[in-house]
């Protein structure tokens, strides 16, 4: 029976709890980020619903609210369009990079495998493009409350 299995070894990961828990750094890392969460979310929270209140009040045109909204999809938008350009199974530079290297290219948005592809997008090697990307993005829908 190993010493491991008998129970004389302790996990590391405790320690680094340990180490955590007595570190002053930790504690006022967690202040800050606590404050930020309990006063500035809130506060965000309810001057965009507020914007959006105003917003619908004030007009009912679709294109003025469209024009108030375009600075923050813009930004997202120029950001996806980059990054696509960027991880382009055919055209992008970080595919060519690997092929000159001589790896195999990977298609990072699922192209040249839609064949492969089952009902939710998945292909076999269970890469799911749209669920991952909704995932990283999600965080910056956060200014459309006021839609």
């Amino acid at each position: 029976m190993s010493s491991a299995a008998a129970g004389h070894e302790t996990c590391p990961g405790l320690a680094n709890y340990q180490k955590l828990i007595g570190d002053q750094q930790f504690w006022d890392s967690l202040w800050i980020t606590t404050r930020y969460v309990l006063f500035n979310i809130p506060l965000q929270t309810v001057l965009a619903l507020a914007l959006a209140v105003l917003l619908a009040r004030l007009t009912s045109s679709l294109a003025i609210r469209g024009l108030v909204l375009l600075r923050y999809l813009l930004p997202m938008l120029m950001v996806t369009l980059v990054w696509m350009t960027i991880l382009d199974y055919e055209f992008g530079p970080i595919d060519g990079f690997l092929k000159w290297l001589g790896l195999s290219r990977v298609p990072f948005l699922n192209q040249g495998l839609a064949v492969d592809s089952d009902f939710h997008g998945k292909n076999s090697t269970g890469y799911n493009p749209g669920a991952i990307d909704w995932n990283l993005t999600a965080w910056a829908f956060v200014p459309l409350v006021t839609k």
